[in-house]
């Protein structure tokens, strides 16, 4: 629970010369809202499940206007009342949400500024249902991705779970909202499209049907935070993933939602068996109707240069970039090309998209281009795209496990040994005799 106060040197000042009056705090678009009755009404206010970012406050100074009859008593009127100035308490920009074992912890310039905790071990567990404080504390479990989302105004941050989706508060850092769902199903990935959470259902070992969910998140509705008015989107192809959705993103144009569909699980070897391509959709998020839960039929991504033949394995997550037709799509289960560059193509009329194109970045250096250490990504699990002096990059984080790179194996290979000299000693040839070393751990 939420609550703000205000005070001054000593207390409220009243004082106003001959004029004295009043401050007070104007609350009328809260009433609704406050669960419980503040201890001092005069200067607090409950806000319950709304974040302190959503609110914007007035003071309102107040005159008494009582008059004296003509009996000799005093007649109370309304008070005369002059609005101030408003205010909005707004949150740090530039934040980061990192979740760890231990918790959620909000970082920014290299610098936590937050942290809400999710184990009773480490002395407290911020994540309870407020609805029942006494009940067991649920983990956070199941499979996770891109599971942190920041509401439009950047007052609030979800965190999903197992059938719950947590809501904290940016400024206070406190859990202010438990949302429990009827599917009771795990959330793998969130986004957010203006006042609206896009909850992705999924699970690593399957356990679907699946759905793609969308939740009202504006503060002023009557549907705010409410899982009964909680919808299910039809048709978006979620449905007949075995594993649900993997990651997902939203592009800058507020509409294009593109969404990953692993069709396997992750895997940690890297050689054998091909398993199963898994699907990379586009969503047009302008064609969705609420009351019917209808949507344009997903745009299914075609791949192209090394994903010509063989699909990406296993995508999973999503980054979006400063344009609109320009994703980046991450797979762990390719080696050394498990990062996609993901074209649309739109109706030049309606903006529609209409097809789209993932195309593999290699990720490994050429013999001829190694200056010191070989450098590879050979497991990519996410990525970002900056923008450096005019020259686009790709940030690439990598699970590596360094003896499945082929590459690391040839460093601790015996060579083979080849008399090229007549009467000369064996010269060794192959494995590690030739190998580039190799820049190994996970890395970026």
């Amino acid at each position: 629970m939420a609550a703000i106060s205000l005070w001054g040197q000593g207390g409220i000042d009243d004082r106003a010369g001959d004029f004295s009056g009043t401050i007070s705090i104007s609350n009328a678009s809260l009433k609704s809202k406050t669960q419980s009755k503040p201890k001092n009404p005069d200067t607090d206010i409950d806000l319950g499940k709304v974040a302190l970012g959503s609110i914007r406050f007035q003071l309102v100074r107040e005159f008494k206007t009582d008059s004296l009859k003509g009996n000799g008593k005093t007649s109370a009127n309304e008070p005369y009342k002059v609005a101030g100035n408003t205010v909005a308490l707004t949150p740090a920009p530039d934040m980061a949400a990192v979740l760890t074992r231990s918790g959620v912890q909000f970082v920014r310039q290299n610098k936590t500024v937050g942290e809400v905790e999710l184990l009773n071990t480490i002395g407290k567990n911020d994540f309870k249902d407020p609805a029942n404080p006494s009940s067991a504390a649920p983990y956070i479990g199941g499979t996770k991705l891109q599971s942190v989302a920041f509401s439009r105004d950047l007052s609030r941050a979800y965190v999903a779970s197992r059938g719950l989706v947590y809501v904290v508060d940016l400024i206070s850092f406190d859990l202010i909202d438990t949302i429990k769902t009827p599917s009771g199903k795990n959330f793998v990935s969130l986004a957010t499209a203006g006042e609206v959470l896009l909850i992705g259902e999924g699970n690593s070992y399957g356990g679907g049907p699946f759905s793609l969910l969308a939740m009202n998140t504006n503060p002023a509705s009557a549907n705010y935070h409410k899982a009964d008015k909680m919808i299910s989107l039809k048709g978006t192809g979620v449905e007949a993933s075995p594993y649900g959705v993997g990651g997902m993103a939203l592009g800058p144009d507020g509409r294009t939602l593109v969404v990953t569909l692993p069709l396997q699980r992750t895997h940690y070897y890297l050689y054998g068996q091909r398993g199963p391509s898994g699907d990379v959709i586009v969503l047009d998020l302008n064609s969705l109707n609420f009351k019917t839960r209808a949507i344009d039929a997903p745009i299914k991504v075609t791949p192209s240069g090394l994903y010509a033949a063989h699909s990406m394995q296993q995508p999973q997550t999503v980054a979006a970039t400063w344009d609109a037709d320009r994703f980046l799509v991450s797979s762990p289960n390719d080696t050394v090309k498990g990062l996609g560059a993901l074209t649309i193509k739109r109706d030049a009329k309606t903006g529609k998209p209409t097809s789209a194109s993932l195309t593999a970045v290699r990720m490994s250096q050429p013999n001829n281009a190694i200056q010191v250490d070989r450098l590879d990504i050979q497991r990519a699990q996410s990525a970002v795209l900056v923008k450096q002096d005019g020259v686009e990059y790709a940030i690439v984080s990598d699970d590596n496990h360094p003896f499945e790179d082929p590459y690391v194996r040839a460093m601790f290979e015996a060579p083979m040994f080849v008399n090229l000299i007549p009467g000369g000693p064996p010269t060794p040839i192959g494995g590690r005799a030739s190998a580039k070393k190799v820049a190994q751990g996970g890395k970026l």
